[in-house]
């Protein structure tokens, strides 16, 4: 049977209402071969009427498809959209099926003008209704204008390295106003698919990259340039400064170097870095490099701030002439590879003239011999506030005794770990460093770690409690705030827990007199006596166990490991 003879039947039956018949003859002319635009008008009517609007739709796209020119197949979509509720679609069909209307076909274009009427009704109380909705569930923070939004992405991103990957992962909105803002991806982090990445921001900020991280392992083949840098941080000896010039003209790579401002090398050569003047550089961090030539370094880099130097070489010539170009250091740490032996030239050989650091704020050393006793000989820090001392193997006396010498009126932290110093030492510093807010006594008189004080250090703490002459007004550190003990087997509880009721009761007669006063000083201008906001004496075994609770009544923070969960595990 051909698809004509299935068609007339399927009018026939659609005439006697018999809508399932006439829709088995419609497709299988269909499937005869039939594509006659009445065909598809016909069974789009008929899928109309059994309220298959979207089967219907299709045939009356169908029907568009196979002569655009008639306004059947339009007026059909249009009236179909409107009962699926896509309101747009159908006034755009109710206007195309009336531009193919006869000028004379008044009575249908009346129909189709309803249809569109209805859909321009019901689309406007839909866009309402969402208005409404929106308006109740608000998004205040779309109305700011961009430049607020954007001022706001760039501290976020400041504080954290990913924020601006999760600022353009938020919603939409979000995500346009990060991607058009490329200084919230100046800072670039490489560690995963390396290459795409770098790709990515260089297109994201026109080349404007501003700080460089490379994590472990990172190649530079393939990279984009970097011209603009202010920080570069890497820990990949395949990605480094080397590797920034190499793409670079000689102009460019002279731009590069004079612009970086920190720089910090992990596992990396140094060569390229002490080659050339660096004006701006303002940190410097160096880690694990076996050899560092500080000679160079201080012929070319004169305006540091920070200078970290860690598990590397220390000539003490090098080193001092270093630290005398770049007199407005503010932050210094030296940290050695433990049980590695720190030779020093002849006096001959090193400038031993003292020098001044007036700017040295804060003071890091650890792991040395007697390096460190002549490096504290030469230099001298008026403006110290923190400083600390870690598994120095030579006795620190002399030590704390320059600093004394030297003054340490603005000394707020001391920290003293695995260190041999006797207690009266200690404490003659102590009586000089009214300002001190934390002290750190870790490891003292532990002779496992080599750290002989010579003396008892519940003398320091008593002394601490009660003054060197006894009584509150000569409170020594009155300003202490933050105290650790850990792993000091001689710390006993009686001194502990007269040092926190000095502090609290001092606390007590400041908070009672009458006299105005500054928050910081009391009557006779020294510090007010404050009280202790944290303990930690992990790894005391003479604590008594059944004074915490008292101690955690009076102190904020306090921590009593009796042993490491290691320790733990051997004694049983």
């Amino acid at each position: 049977m051909s698809w004509k003879e299935h068609f007339d039947r399927g009018v026939k039956a659609f005439r006697s209402s018999n809508l399932e018949e006439a829709l088995t003859h419609f497709t299988r002319a269909v499937e005869s071969g039939g594509n006659h635009v009445n065909l598809y008008d016909s069974r789009a009517a008929v899928l109309e009427r059994l309220g298959r609007s979207k089967d219907a739709l299709k045939d009356a796209k169908a029907t568009i498809d196979a002569d655009p020119a008639r306004w059947q197949g339009y007026a059909r979509a249009s009236r179909l959209f409107l009962e699926l509720h896509k309101y747009a679609p159908a006034i755009t069909m109710a206007d195309m099926a009336l531009e193919r209307l006869k000028n004379g076909d008044a009575r249908r274009a009346e129909g189709i003008v309803a249809i569109k009427r209805k859909a321009e009704t019901a689309h406007a109380a839909l866009a309402q209704r969402e208005q409404a909705r929106r308006a109740a569930t608000f998004y205040h923070f779309g109305k700011l204008p961009v430049e607020i939004i954007t001022s706001i992405f760039l501290l976020h991103a400041d504080a954290h390295p990913s924020g601006s990957i999760m600022l353009s992962h938020v919603c939409q909105h979000w995500r346009g106003i990060a991607l058009n803002t490329p200084a919230l991806w100046s800072t670039l982090i490489l560690s995963r698919h390396p290459r795409k990445k770098a790709l990515l921001w260089h297109s994201r900020t026109g080349g404007m990259i501003r700080e460089l991280i490379v994590r472990h392992g990172v190649s530079g083949t393939g990279m984009p340039p970097f011209k603009c840098l202010r920080v570069f941080k890497t820990s990949s000896s395949e990605m480094t400064v080397e590797h920034l010039l190499e793409p670079l003209d000689v102009h460019e790579q002279e731009q590069l170097i004079i612009g970086l401002e920190e720089v910090m090398l992990q596992d990396c050569p140094t060569r390229a870095l002490v080659s050339q003047t660096m004006p701006a550089l303002r940190h410097l961090e160096i880690r694990s490099v076996t050899t560092f030539d500080w000679n160079a370094a201080a012929t070319h880099i004169t305006s540091l701030r920070t200078l970290i130097v860690h598990e590397s070489n220390y000539p003490l010539g090098g080193v001092l002439t270093l630290l005398r170009a770049n007199s407005m250091l503010e932050v210094v740490s030296f940290m050695a590879e433990p049980g590695k032996a720190h030779l020093f030239a002849s006096g001959a050989d090193v400038d031993l003239t003292g020098f001044p650091l007036p700017c040295l704020r804060s003071l890091e050393i650890g792991n040395f011999d007697v390096w460190s006793d002549l490096f504290f000989v030469v230099i001298s820090a008026p403006s110290l506030e923190s400083l600390k001392l870690t598994a120095l193997r030579s006795r620190q006396d002399a030590v704390l005794h320059k600093l004394k010498m030297d003054g340490i009126p603005h000394l707020r932290e001391l920290r003293i770990q695995k260190c041999s110093v006797s207690p009266t030492t200690i404490l003659r510093t102590l009586q000089h460093a009214d300002a001190l807010e934390t002290l750190e006594l870790s490891h003292m008189g532990d002779v496992s770690v080599g750290a002989r004080m010579g003396g008892d250090i519940n003398v320091i703490i008593e002394a601490l409690a009660d003054g060197p002459q006894g009584g509150d007004a000569s409170l020594l550190c009155p300003s202490l705030q933050h105290l650790n003990v850990s792993n000091s087997p001689d710390v006993k509880t009686g001194p502990l827990i007269r040092l926190v009721k000095a502090h609290l009761a001092g606390d007590n007669k400041s908070a009672e007199s009458q006299a105005p006063q500054s928050q910081t000083s009391g009557e006779d201008g020294k510090p007010k006596i404050k009280p202790l906001q944290s303990l930690i004496m992990d790894g005391c075994p003479l604590i008594d166990s059944e004074t915490l609770p008292w101690f955690r009544s009076k102190v904020p923070l306090l921590s009593c490991a009796y042993m490491s969960k290691k320790a733990a595990g051997y004694k049983r």
